[in-house]
């Protein structure tokens, strides 16, 4: 299993292996959400005190989520993956994972590929970047 640095994030194989299976396993249950609704459950699974943002490279609108709106199955079912990559750091980093690098692996797995667990009416916007709205992030 391989490991590399994101910027001042450090991403990996395993993270981003349990990433892809945990969405694939969601589609089977769930169906695909779009990115509003994807991005909403994120935030509600993650909950922290802030909003996520997703910036997209073929659109010229960023969304921003609202976990008031989440999907309560859908939030399970990210928040399941969530605390996989934990698990994951936790065994082979000896530490909890960034919250930039939860965000890097699920921009990793869905960047090159959305449609494989993003729903669209017509073709997936790529994602081009996943944030926090506040600067202090850890």
């Amino acid at each position: 299993m391989g490991w590399w640095k994101s910027g001042d994030d450090l991403l990996g194989d395993g993270p981003a292996d349990l990433c892809d299976e945990g969405l694939e396993k969601m589609v089977s249950s769930q169906g695909k959400p779009n990115w509003q609704q994807f991005l909403d459950a994120l935030d509600a699974a993650l909950a922290r005190p802030f909003r996520l943002r997703a910036a997209f490279r073929d659109e010229s609108t960023d969304l921003r989520s609202d976990p008031g709106h989440a999907s309560a199955n859908l939030t399970a079912a990210l928040s399941t993956i969530v605390l996989d990559i934990a698990a994951e750091y936790a065994e082979h980093r000896e530490r909890e994972p960034t919250l930039t690098e939860i965000l890097g692996t699920f921009r990793f797995c869905l960047g090159p590929r959305p449609e494989k667990a993003i729903g669209s009416a017509g073709p997936t916007p790529k994602l081009r970047e996943l944030y926090p709205e506040r600067d202090e992030i850890t």
